[in-house]
């Protein structure tokens, strides 16, 4: 016969935290759909950068990789571009164009809200 508990008691198994059962898994499905979305989010932005925006610096950045920054609400994109500019340069370019960028992220992505982008320069090796 099961025992019954008094009020405010508990057995031990209904004070287990969910989170030591089903939160390994969340994670986990957490971060498969922020690299989905940053995958999304370089297609974009590297298509978008593609345009001819009649200024010889935006027409020769790629994107390198997108990763969250810290959370996938934000989005660090890493740009790289000639050698002969400067990263600051680079930087304020990417400013005039972000509210374009952003509205090709909006259009290639299916969430309520697009992250917010930030950008920040690749000076290593081209990765694959």
């Amino acid at each position: 016969m099961p025992r019954k508990h008094s009020r405010g008691q508990r057995a031990a198994h209904d004070r287990t935290d969910p989170d030591l059962f089903f939160g390994e898994s969340k994670r986990k499905q957490n971060r498969r759909k922020d690299h989905q979305l940053c995958g999304q989010v370089q297609r974009a932005l590297s298509e978008a950068l593609g345009a001819d925006f009649g200024d010889d610096v935006l027409n020769q950045l790629w994107v390198v990789r997108v990763e969250p920054a810290p959370t996938a609400s934000r989005l660090l994109v890493w740009v790289a571009g000639p050698p002969d500019v400067a990263p600051d340069v680079i930087i304020e370019r990417l400013g005039r164009i972000s509210g374009l960028l952003r509205t090709e992220v909006a259009a290639a992505i299916a969430r309520k809200r697009v992250p917010h982008l930030l950008y920040a320069i690749h000076t290593g090796e081209p990765e694959a």
